[in-house]
């Protein structure tokens, strides 16, 4: 068994977000932006959807319990057929997007809006400045949450839907341990 001493834990580098900039591996100079470009801001409005939803659990349900619908309801068969067909599609389609190294984070691309090079052009969302400046990032060793943080800070329903959900969270586990300790589990 290995000793501890010979691996140790070691944190990423942190964004210094209250100094307002920050330097990736290869030298280059990053700063905030406190708003977007017209077109920053439809690349932004594009991503809210992956930033924030993903492909969750509730999703692959849907589409799953529309696949099985399809099938067994209706008397038309082979349109039934073409339909869930076509949700399982999608549904595979979704899940591969998801491992798909090969193209970025949607959150990080989301953070490559709000975090610019000084000499960047921000009049246009260009994929290829963007692909860099991730690169960057990741030779740099900064930790992933960083970018999460700057995400839900950025998208003000998505700090909302937190808020709500933990609080209904909370909620429910007052009443939990409100439970007579017999039909706690």
């Amino acid at each position: 068994m290995a000793d501890k001493k010979e691996f140790p834990l070691r944190e990423g580098k942190r964004i210094p977000f209250d100094q307002g900039y920050f330097y990736g591996a290869s030298g280059t100079k990053y700063v905030f932006l406190d708003s977007l470009s017209i077109d920053a801001y439809t690349k932004y409005r594009e991503l809210i959807p992956a930033v924030t939803l993903g492909l969750t659990w509730e999703k692959v349900f849907k589409m799953i319990n529309g696949a099985i619908e399809a099938l067994t309801t209706g008397n038309e068969l082979l349109k039934g057929h073409r339909q869930a067909l076509d949700l399982l599609f999608n549904l595979n389609a979704g899940i591969k997007d998801f491992t798909d190294n090969s193209r970025n984070d949607a959150c990080l691309t989301m953070a490559s809006l709000w975090i610019v090079t000084e000499k960047e052009d921000l009049s246009t969302f260009d994929q290829r400045v963007c692909d860099a400046k991730i690169e960057d990032w990741k030779k740099a060793g900064y930790v992933m949450k960083d970018f999460f943080l700057l995400c839900a800070q950025k998208i003000a329903t998505f700090t909302e839907i937190y808020l709500e959900f933990n609080q209904t969270a909370d909620e429910l586990e007052r009443k939990i341990q409100a439970l007579p300790d017999t039909m706690k589990i």
